[in-house]
């Protein structure tokens, strides 16, 4: 934060108090949460759109009483004025699922709350995941996922079931389209698989991914 504000810039400075906004709400700390969502909201108006539209989704969700001062991008608008589900269906289609994940979290609807626990378990956010469980018991929902599955907790990097299928085609060389049409999902979804592969890997590509996957072993 210190260094953003130190650029005087609004498009440094705002998004890190969303950040900082984002981090609090996910340990349940609203106030504070809030608070950094009104210092965001504080800065003067960049004219962005998409940062805009982030800014009025976390005075709201952290319960502030300000409201939109600017033009909003659509996936935010439509979340704002009640269609989550075409929101959740921007973010998915921008290929930015966790995104979608908090719309449905947002729309505090059982069969919402479930899909955005999947996603998030999927992710391995945790404490989003956690926020959701919370959520359902509210609602009364019964059968509620504890966490990850047994296998995912269990392999040395968190990898779930279907990164490790994924990890095993990407040392096989195949394309992501070769690869979605193995295992029978879209190609989005593959891409966020490989993201997330790469990510556990701390590998900064393919190539490299395959060659640390080979070192540890997670191919036997």
């Amino acid at each position: 934060m210190t260094l953003a504000e130190g650029t005087g810039e609004p498009l440094q400075i705002a998004p890190v108090r969303l950040t900082r906004a984002e981090a609090y709400w996910l340990e349940g700390r609203i106030a504070e949460a809030a608070r950094e969502a009104e210092l965001a909201d504080d800065v003067p108006d960049p004219g962005d759109p998409w940062l805009a539209g982030a800014l009025a989704v976390w005075l709201r969700r952290t319960g502030s009483a300000r409201r939109p001062r600017a033009e909003l991008a659509e996936p935010y608008q439509l979340l704002l004025n009640g269609n989550w589900e075409k929101a959740a269906q921007l973010w998915t289609d921008l290929g930015c699922p966790y995104e979608a994940a908090l719309v449905r979290l947002d729309a505090a609807e059982e069969g919402a709350l479930r899909e955005a626990l999947s996603t998030f378990t999927e992710l391995g956010a945790a404490a989003a995941a956690r926020i959701t469980r919370q959520r359902l018991r509210a609602l009364g929902a019964r059968s509620i996922p504890a966490g990850p599955r047994s296998a995912t907790r269990g392999d040395p990097l968190g990898l779930t079931r279907r990164e490790r299928e994924v990890l095993a085609e990407i040392c096989a060389g195949q394309t992501n389209a070769a690869i979605a049409a193995k295992l029978f999902i879209s190609a989005k979804t593959v891409d966020h698989h490989v993201s997330a592969v790469l990510a556990k890997l701390g590998a900064p590509n393919r190539n490299t991914a395959a060659a640390r996957a080979a070192k540890l072993g997670l191919l036997s």
